[in-house]
């Protein structure tokens, strides 16, 4: 009995996961949503069955600090201190979640309600699901045009990563992600 409980447990992962990687890899939202934006499911019929899609949207309440995290970095008038000020003075505080116990049984208390800060500035920047594009693991950290438009576009997302990430829009319409981006200067005396 325990053995075919494994099994089970096995088959129905293994499903599972098959069916997110599916999604992941169409440029659906199979993980919860970074904060500033929320997860909405929808329905469809396949094959006689229902079965259901997720995307993502600007969240009403919280797109606004995200949106000028990104506004105020492309522009470059600002140190990154002075954006992370800016933000938290507009209200800012990180989204409050339940803080559990080690075996997962009992809620201990909450997490979240700080003002933001420079590294987690530096690092929400960062993720291209803001800017409509899926990378991942299930996507082989291949960037895929999501289903959803992002708070940002891509060149406003490029130009506030400063060459720490940018992706590159490709004349098929296929997207390229790359890490520590130069220009090249193509100019008279280097043609190359």
């Amino acid at each position: 009995e325990a053995d075919r409980a494994k099994g089970n447990k096995r088959t129905m992962l293994t499903r599972m996961i098959g069916q997110e990687i599916i999604n992941a890899r169409e440029g659906y939202a199979v993980h919860p949503a970074p904060d500033g934006m929320i997860n909405e499911t929808g329905h469809y019929f396949s094959e006689g069955r229902r079965k259901s899609r997720t995307v993502r949207k600007p969240d009403p309440e919280r797109a606004r600090f995200y949106i000028a995290m990104f506004e105020l970095r492309k522009e470059g008038l600002m140190t990154d201190e002075e954006i992370t000020e800016e933000v938290n003075s507009m209200g800012f505080l990180t989204k409050i979640r339940a803080k559990w116990s080690k075996d997962k049984k009992e809620q201990i208390g909450t997490v979240g309600g700080v003002p933001l800060t420079v590294k987690q500035m530096q690092r929400v920047i960062q993720y291209p699901s803001y800017a409509g594009v899926n990378c991942e693991k299930y996507t082989m950290h291949e960037p895929i045009r999501a289903q959803w438009k992002g708070i940002v576009d891509i060149p406003t997302w490029n130009e506030a990563n400063r060459g720490v990430l940018h992706i590159e829009e490709r004349p098929d319409g296929s997207l390229k992600m790359h890490k520590n981006y130069v220009p090249q200067d193509h100019s008279l005396d280097n043609p190359t």
